[in-house]
């Protein structure tokens, strides 16, 4: 016997061989540790009493708490179910409870004085830094039922995955792998009644290196002929199964009317086997039948389930272990990690993570994806280089060189457009109300509104106490009668903000505001038109007050809409000040300006603090009354109260209609669009339009040309049919549309569409046009 320095490192193996029975006589116990594939360096003998109680709790915790809470969840067909009685949640509760107790009484079984020597020697031999395969021999089916992962040892000392296999092993060692370009998998979808196994297709299918075979509920006689007409790496079962408890004999669920046992394909298994099969999943309810008859068999490595096991755990199980073991895991770590994030979900699947158990031949190493696989034939060299990157680069180069110059402008407007009005409809602003005036209003009181009129007006709003009044209506000379009336309302208004005109050197004229409205109550309400159509998307904020000088009677440095914000901000205690960037910030909100190269807007005039304009997409913006309802008193004063009161001309006389992208609109309405805009930003966190740095448009760009070069590359160099290609060209541009619809609903984002299509689509017309030769080394 080997003394007790003996160290465990990577590479070696713990066995640990029980032969007798827990609901009687006990166990005798021999402990092996060794290096792998080597006779072992440490042996010792120890013994474990029975335990009937242990055994009893074992099948009451099972059959009683734990499945009439799977059962009707599970991947077993015609489950026994016992009605219990209680809530879900206290089934849920005792299931856990019951759990607790069977994992204390498994750490005091194995506290038995007769077990001490082997724990002892356990501690001594192993390195937590290094964990080593822990092999549990066994044909006790109750402890193959035991959550051994819950031993204080393995638990503290020993982080590994307990593997199980039988005592005695009568089938050879397992035949070495066949070599394949691709992992080859068999995968068996069985009955679905009340499953989803498209998850678990979908799971596999999107495997690198793979090439499964979908037998969806099939025939019998079709999953044998491909057992014995192909060499397969992995089998995977997803389904329903059982294990009849009183014959130990597993049972799979293949179809509607078909269920088998392993002896049934018996042969079929063994020749798989013997072709070199490495690998089952049996990711489906009660599989410790199956797996104890697929132990004669000996394959590799095996997995099963416990007990009957919720849809969604099998499909979290699977995700998580496939995950890990394609990142490089052992196979039995990616299950550790598999079983363990299953934790996760066990305050609705109690002892979820207690269900995945692993089955491994003894004879055989520690599995990798790397070794799965494996190919003795000659791999294509892959096609890419620095000259495919270098295609890339040219093509964004390109495309960003031509948005620079402005070409694209026409085209990235109108699907900014596009993608504007395809936004989900929002609801209106209760902060604002307009009053318009009407075709009727100018012919009842005269057009343009004489000057009483429009003082009643102010009179008649304020004595409701508005929060704010904005006048998009001129005002720079008297009309008709009751000009003084008019005057008095300007000076005595302390919330109302009027209107001028700034004018530009392209011949709109200038007005300027009422010449007794103090200036910091005043506002220019000039629109920002894009392109021929004249199209408002942007509008400006500020406009520095030595261009306004050079030309234009209207001195206010601030547009009406920004005014009007910050007199309804203010009583707030939201300050409105130029940060360290000399950007403008209302509170945390930074106003990010247009520049002269900002997303679809090239080389236009980036003068003043310019936005995007984030119409609300509304079929009715706010509440709207009349100048005759106003002063009939045809309305309800919390309109009014507290509010934000717009006025302005309505009529279609007036010739007030501008171009958006949702139509014609007046100029009041889009007063009040980036009245509400601005408002909802700050108090609501409804996000502002951005676009983003010119960095980042070429990082954006850059991704789809590559994207593009790789997708034609692929094709050329893999021969994908001429379907797949145009199925998956038309799919990509489907995700770029997408990706720039919704970071435009969610975020308020703009991001390069037509720059993303166009090089997308040009980096693999460039592909294409090249000889195919230069797919080859």
């Amino acid at each position: 016997m080997i003394s007790k320095g003996t160290r465990v490192n990577m590479g070696q193996l713990i066995t640990l061989k029980l032969d007798g029975n827990l609901a009687q006589q006990g166990f005798r116990v021999m402990l092996e540790v060794g290096e792998e594939q080597q006779r072992p360096q440490v042996e010792r003998v120890g013994f474990l009493p029975g335990d009937p109680v242990l055994a009893q709790l074992i099948d009451q915790h099972w059959l009683e708490k734990y499945r009439p809470l799977g059962a009707p969840y599970a991947r077993k067909l015609k489950a026994k179910t016992i009605d219990y009685g209680g809530s879900i949640q206290e089934k849920r509760v005792a299931c856990q409870e019951s759990g607790q107790s069977l994992g204390d009484r498994i750490n005091q079984w194995l506290q038995s004085p007769t077990f001490t020597p082997i724990t002892q020697e356990l501690l001594v031999t192993v390195r937590p830094d290094h964990p080593p395969r822990f092999l549990l021999r066994t044909d006790d089916p109750h402890l193959q039922k035991l959550p051994w992962h819950l031993w204080q040892v393995l638990a503290q000392y020993c982080p590994t995955e307990p593997l199980f296999s039988p005592l005695s092993l009568t089938s050879s060692p397992p035949s070495p792998p066949k070599p394949h370009s691709k992992l080859k998998i068999l995968v068996i979808l069985g009955h679905r009644e009340g499953i989803n196994t498209d998850v678990d297709y979908e799971i596999i299918q999107s495997l690198p290196n793979v090439d499964p075979l979908f037998l969806v509920e099939p025939r019998r006689s079709a999953i044998n002929d491909q057992l014995w007409e192909q060499s397969w790496d992995m089998i995977f079962f997803a389904g329903h199964s059982e294990t009849d408890r009183d014959t130990g004999t597993g049972k799979l669920y293949i179809n509607p009317e078909e269920s088998l046992t392993i002896d049934e394909l018996w042969y079929g298994l063994k020749t798989a086997v013997n072709q070199g099969l490495q690998l089952a999943i049996f990711n489906s309810c009660d599989g410790l039948g199956l797996a104890r008859r697929l132990n004669d068999l000996s394959i590799p490595q095996m997995v099963v389930m416990r007990e009957l096991v919720p849809d969604q755990v099998a499909h979290e199980f699977l995700k998580y272990f496939l995950a890990a073991f394609c990142q490089g895991k052992p196979f039995e770590q990616a299950v550790q990690v598999a079983r363990e994030r299953l934790q996760g979900l066990e305050s609705e699947f109690p002892c979820a993570s207690w269900l995945p158990i692993v089955y491994q031949n003894p004879g055989v190493d520690s599995l990798t994806w790397d070794k799965l696989l494996r190919s003795s034939t000659v791999k294509k060299p892959t096609p890419w280089g620095w000259q495919w990157v270098g295609i890339s680069l040219l093509c964004t180069a390109l495309v960003m060189g031509v948005r620079a110059t402005g070409a694209l402008q026409p085209w990235e407007w109108a699907t900014y457009d596009h993608l504007l009005v395809q936004r989900p409809v929002e609801a209106g602003d209760p902060r604002l109300l307009l009053v318009g005036v009407t075709e009727e209003d100018l012919n009842q009181y005269g057009n343009p509104l004489p000057d009483d009129i429009l003082s009643q007006v102010l009179s008649k709003l304020s004595t409701h106490q508005p929060r704010v009044i904005g006048l998009n209506i001129y005002r720079d000379q008297p009309v008709s009668t009751g000009y003084e009336a008019l005057v008095k309302q300007f000076k005595q208004q302390d919330h109302l903000i009027t209107s001028c005109a700034l004018g530009d050197e392209y011949g709109n004229e200038a007005i300027a505001p009422p010449p007794h409205s103090p200036p910091e109550q005043v506002g220019y309400n000039d629109l920002e038109w894009d392109g021929k159509h004249n199209v408002i998307r942007r509008i400006l904020l500020e406009r520095s007050a030595p261009i306004i000088a050079d030309y234009s009677s209207c001195s206010s440095n601030f547009s009406f809409g920004f005014q009007i914000v910050q007199e309804y901000l203010t009583p707030q205690n939201i300050e409105f000040s130029l940060n360290s960037e000399n950007k403008w910030q209302v509170g945390d909100l930074v106003l990010q300006p247009l520049g002269s190269h900002s997303g679809g807007y090239q080389n236009h005039d980036s003068q003043g603090y310019q936005l995007l304009l984030n119409y609300r997409t509304t079929p009715k913006l706010a509440q709207s009354i009349s100048v005759q309802q106003l002063l009939a008193g045809s309305f309800q004063p919390d309109w009014i109260r507290d509010r934000i009161v717009l006025i302005g001309v309505i009529a279609s006389s007036s010739r007030d209609e501008n171009q958006t992208p949702y139509g014609n609109m007046r100029s009041l309405h889009i007063q009040a669009h980036l009245v509400s805009s601005l408002i909802s930003a700050v108090l609501d966190k409804r996000p502002l339009l951005w676009v983003l740095p010119f960095w980042c448009d070429i990082l954006w760009v850059g991704f789809w040309s590559i994207l593009g070069t790789g997708l034609m590359v692929y094709k050329q160099y893999y021969k994908m049919s001429q379907v797949t290609y145009v199925l998956t060209l038309s799919l990509t541009l489907g995700v770029i549309y997408g990706l720039c619809w919704g970071i435009l609903v969610i975020g308020g984002g703009w991001l390069p569409l037509i720059p993303a299509i166009l090089v997308y689509l040009m980096s693999g017309m460039i592909i294409a046009l090249l000889p195919l030769s230069r797919f080859k080394k």
